[in-house]
């Protein structure tokens, strides 16, 4: 999820690039925005900050003094781009933000089902101590428990050689199980 709100940002700066050469173009005309801020003798790095300033000024909504009719179309084009631009950014951050509510009210339910559980069959504190570890462990790797579902979902042989697919590294590495034959 932080990899697409990541990817949106990146897809943000490129759009923003590409309006960017398309303003400076516009606004390199005589006569034009580039001329009229006095940046037409600046240096193409200069000229390019201050098109992809005003082009990112544009998209985020703000304001940008314009000379011209064709500018003007531009800016308002460029402003509704923006809008679109804009909702999507905090429709996904906003949908990041609920996922993650849910994923946590989720393991919370669980852990109070887990230690209720535990409450009814009076396990020795030191037992249920090492089960909340397990699934705070379980959840702070993985952050659901779906591949527990789903192992638990297969029948024992199968659910016996997926279990040792999935621990053989650890297995293996132990020193007294690592000259078994497999």
């Amino acid at each position: 999820n932080v990899g697409r709100i990541l990817f949106l940002l990146l897809a943000l700066a490129l759009i923003v690039h590409w309006l960017c050469s398309i303003w400076f173009l516009i606004a390199s005309r005589p006569g034009a925005w580039l001329e009229t801020r006095g940046l037409e003798d600046a240096d193409f790095f200069t000229q390019y900050a201050f098109s992809y300033y005003v082009a990112l000024m544009m998209v985020m909504g703000d304001a940008v003094d314009v000379t011209d009719g064709f500018e003007v179309f531009f800016a308002v084009l460029l402003t509704f781009m923006g809008a679109a631009i804009n909702a999507t950014i905090f429709a996904n951050v906003a949908n990041l933000v609920a996922q993650m509510t849910a994923e946590t009210t989720r393991h919370q339910h669980k852990l109070n089902s887990i230690v209720s559980a535990m409450n009814i069959l009076r396990m020795p504190p030191k037992t249920s101590k090492r089960i909340r570890a397990y699934y705070d462990y379980v959840w702070l790797r993985h952050r659901d428990y779906a591949g527990e579902d789903f192992i638990n979902s297969l029948p024992s042989q199968l659910r016996s050689r997926v279990s040792y697919i999935v621990h053989a590294p650890a297995i293996n590495s132990c020193l007294l199980f690592s000259k078994l034959h497999r």
